[in-house]
């Protein structure tokens, strides 16, 4: 090991990296999945029953809960809303009955937050926020695994968010069948009693971890790149060693006990080490998890991602079946590369083609990513010599130096394939990554730019919102007033929101379609309806359809007219007029007035007018700017993992570089030797290995554009429509990834200068009577 302590110190980091990577992401996996496994059957909470009202807002009155706790159940009203803070941030509070102690505090009321949350809002103890309109929030309490919202009681949290006797729903513990037919009897028509074990979408969870799979796989790949280099060259080194002790009575059978149990060895203390620094990633990435599983499902308790030995027998049985893997292809890759190599590549590309066009779950779209992965690590070798081949061309048209650097370029191609395998794959996985970025934010923009019609949007409650509408068109600043309404429902046993906008003299144009009939239009005015994207790819919905939707005591049944695209929102949706709401149910209250102003209007100057005229708070008037900014917001939290991940592997990978150029030093030093004694200078020398890794950094850049375009395309035209049901044209040239490929290659070959600077420096005397063992 002393000899060589610099391979092994290279294999140890490839396998830890590798282990951390799959670590850290399985990690969340598997929080995730306890999370949502617990949500869906109510465990985590001690009220696995809820009375709530399908109608938006707080709909649920302070008597029912004192009827309830009269009837001897003991209930609890929770108050789940949305505050504008005075910088602009928007946060969730819940509100519930908290008695004195470590929540409420003996010091009077408090804000409690999760300490995490506090601590990426800038937050600390005994700070004290304010809303939009002024007011002031009771100083904030950190806590730990609080969830991701502010907690407080209901009292201070009615009064600022003017909610009066109402709240959200009602929290309720088991109940007996008795109890439960009571309860019934005392809820109006649109109140329900449901368990809590009913969540969200699970297809969702689930391309969420097949995501988050896919690339910690890929990481994991990149740093086994890094170990397999080292492995193969302390192998090589190993060959004479392994001889004499053969001839000395040394048998196969205890080379390969010694051998096995070097790597077990190897294996556990990577293993458990790795473990660790992913459990560490895990808790940095844990946020941004956390915001995406509240899209989700409502998430409620934060992610617990704690170590234990569990962890590190994972990362160990998985280190150790690939550190097999690899030791059997070093044994026999000359036998398959002669025997198996064009069969594999035409298998490869026959097998992308045929999913690309057959693949129609988000197992197979995977799967499609995966076999492109593999293909493009079948056709590197044959890049790589095709492409030295025809650099070499050019040759004779260069100086000696500079001549003998592109002759040999094939060569010390050859002797680096693993680590520009390593970087080629994470560059590929980057620009892949940015390509789907980009496409989603250029998707994105053109639809909130049609969706966002109005300048301000106006929530209340229903009766204040019908005093001020009169009041409101009135104003001449306001040219037009839309009323929304909402109420939830359930189509074949999925959640769906149930949308009613008001019907105008012409077509709604804030309606971005993907499918749509002649006269939908019309069609909304008898029996029509509008779907958005991802409910009708989730249950096949096609135009004319007719569909049944369970709301309340009676059903609702419409037709399909049209779909709409919706990105950001996994939720099911559909959207009719509000007529048809109020005919179907008998009322259907606004939660909401849509403000078109009158042209040339100052958007500031009306806002100032509505709130001093008409008495509008603040934080009850939302200009479309701010909503653009909050999807803006959301989107960037979405996709923050997912850049996070594909940035870190190709750190690794550029480690894995830097490893095997400092590696192949002793392979160089009788190669330099020949060619000093030759005449060469070691300027001349390391100019040639200058050209060298210029060249190799073309085609590593020329190979990882050409894949990470394809899996971006993939990723955008497969593995987004049927994970999370958008569909969306794939813009190749965003995503701002050219710049990131600039950069990066020329940090290629900056981390190639210290090697051969280094190289160039040692001495060369003598190098001629000395043999590589």
């Amino acid at each position: 090991m002393r000899r060589h302590r610099w391979l092994h110190l290279w294999l140890a980091l490839g396998l830890v990296l590798a282990a951390a990577l799959l670590s850290g992401v399985e990690s969340l996996n598997a929080a995730a999945r306890q999370s949502f496994s617990q949500a869906e059957k109510g465990l985590d909470s001690p009220f696995p029953w809820r009375v709530h009202s399908l109608l938006s807002g707080e709909r649920i009155h302070r008597d029912l809960y004192l009827q309830t706790v009269r009837a001897g159940i003991t209930a609890r009203p929770i108050l789940d809303t949305r505050l504008g803070l005075s910088d602009g941030r928007w946060v969730r509070l819940r509100a519930e009955p908290l008695p004195p102690g470590p929540y409420l505090g003996n010091r009077g009321w408090q804000t409690v937050v999760d300490d995490q949350l506090a601590a990426r809002a800038g937050w600390r103890e005994g700070d004290v926020l304010s809303t939009a309109d002024g007011q002031r929030l009771p100083p904030l309490a950190l806590r730990s695994d609080v969830g991701p919202w502010l907690l407080m009681d209901i009292g201070p949290a009615a009064l600022l968010a003017d909610t009066g006797p109402w709240f959200s729903y009602l929290a309720l513990p088991e109940l007996t069948p008795s109890q439960q037919q009571w309860l019934e009897n005392q809820l109006h028509d649109d109140q329900v009693l449901r368990s809590v074990a009913r969540s969200g979408d699970p297809h969702l969870l689930e391309a969420f971890n097949l995501n988050l799979t896919a690339l910690s796989v890929l990481s994991f790949l990149v740093g086994l790149l890094l170990a397999f280099h080292a492995l193969e060259r302390l192998v090589q080194h190993r060959q004479f060693s392994v001889r004499i002790l053969h001839q000395l009575g040394f048998t196969r059978r205890q080379w390969a006990l010694a051998l096995a149990l070097e790597l077990i060895l190897w294996t556990a203390v990577a293993g458990t080490l790795g473990s660790q620094i992913g459990i560490a990633l895990a808790r940095y990435l844990a946020p941004g998890v956390s915001d995406t599983l509240v899209s989700l499902y409502q998430m409620e308790r934060s992610l617990q991602l704690n170590w234990g030995w569990g962890d590190a027998v994972f990362c160990f049985v998985v280190l150790l079946l690939a550190m097999g893997i690899m030791l059997l292809w070093l044994l026999y890759r000359e036998r398959l590369l002669a025997r198996w190599h064009r069969g594999a590549v035409a298998f490869a590309a026959l097998l992308v083609l045929s999913l690309q066009f057959t693949a129609d779950n988000q197992g197979e779209a995977l799967t499609l990513l995966g076999v492109t992965v593999l293909l493009t690590l079948l056709l590197l070798p044959l890049v790589l010599e095709l492409g030295s081949a025809a650099l070499a061309r050019a040759a004779p048209w260069l100086q000696a130096p500079l001549a003998w650097g592109l002759w040999d370029l094939s060569a010390s191609s050859r002797r680096l394939v693993v680590p520009i395998a390593a970087i080629t794959l994470a560059l590929a996985s980057a620009i892949a990554t940015r390509v789907l970025v980009g496409s989603f934010e250029f998707a994105l923009g053109g639809f909130l730019d049609t969706r966002l019609h109005a300048d301000i949007y106006y929530y209340s409650d229903d009766a204040t919102l019908r005093q001020q509408r009169p009041r409101l068109e009135a104003l001449p600043a306001i040219a037009e007033v839309q009323t929304r309404s909402q109420r939830q429902g359930q189509l074949e046993g999925e959640s769906v929101l149930l949308k009613g906008y008001g019907a105008t003299d012409k077509p709604w144009p804030f309606m971005a379609f993907k499918s749509a009939s002649a006269n939908w239009w019309a069609e909304l005015g008898m029996e029509g309806c509008l779907v958005n994207e991802p409910l009708a790819m989730r249950k096949d919905l096609r135009l004319g359809q007719q569909l049944t939707l369970d709301s309340g005591a009676l059903p609702f049944v419409c037709r399909v007219a049209g779909v709409f695209y919706d990105y950001g929102n996994p939720s099911s949706e559909l959207v009719v007029w509000h007529r048809r709401l109020e005919a179907a149910f008998g009322q259907a209250p606004s939660d909401g007035l849509s403000l078109k102003l009158a042209q040339g209007v100052q958007l500031d100057e009306t806002l100032e007018q509505l709130q001093n005229e008409l008495d509008i708070p603040a934080a009850s008037l939302i200009a479309q700017r701010t909503l653009r900014q909050q999807a803006n917001g959301l989107f960037r939290k979405t996709f923050a993992i997912t850049d996070a991940l594909a940035w870190l592997t190709l750190v690794v990978a550029l480690i894995s570089w830097f490893a095997s150029l400092a590696a192949q030093q002793q392979g160089w030093q009788h190669q330099q030797a020949v060619v000093s004694t030759l005449g060469m200078t070691r300027g001349q020398i390391a100019s040639a290995r200058l050209l060298q890794l210029g060249c190799q950094t073309l085609l590593v850049a020329l190979v990882a554009v050409a894949s990470g375009l394809v899996l971006g395309w993939q990723l955008v035209s497969k593995v987004n429509p049927l994970a999370f049901g958008w569909s969306m044209p794939v813009q190749f040239g965003s995503g701002d990834w050219l710049s990131g490929l600039l950069m990066a290659c020329g940090v290629l070959v900056l981390v190639a200068v210290g090697p051969i600077w280094w190289q160039s420096r040692s001495a060369l005397v003598g190098q001629l009577s000395r043999e590589e063992v």
